[in-house]
């Protein structure tokens, strides 16, 4: 009777693994055509606003403050040669 059971169990897991897979194929397709997942309508790509161009900038300014500022800091620390390990960019 356990083995019964157990066999009548495997089924239904194996039944359930097929839907997931099937769904899972669904969505990564859907994923593949910008397919809303909700409505199926296209997905419109988001136009970047006035304010993400202001925030790109100002990350590459900061990046190239911050690999600026390393440098000389390396630059610094070699000239006092004070035995502090060199510091590199967080890029």
């Amino acid at each position: 009777m356990q083995m019964h059971d157990e066999r009548q169990e495997g089924m239904w897991l194996q039944e359930e693994n097929d839907v997931l897979h099937a769904e899972n194929k669904v969505l990564k397709e859907a994923i593949w055509a910008n397919i809303c997942f909700t409505c199926g309508s296209p997905v419109v790509p988001a136009i970047p606003t006035v304010h993400h161009r202001y925030l790109s900038f100002q990350n590459m300014r900061l990046a190239d403050e911050l690999q600026h500022a390393t440098a000389v800091f390396n630059m610094v620390a070699q000239d006092a040669d004070v035995g502090l390990p060199p510091v590199f960019p967080l890029t």
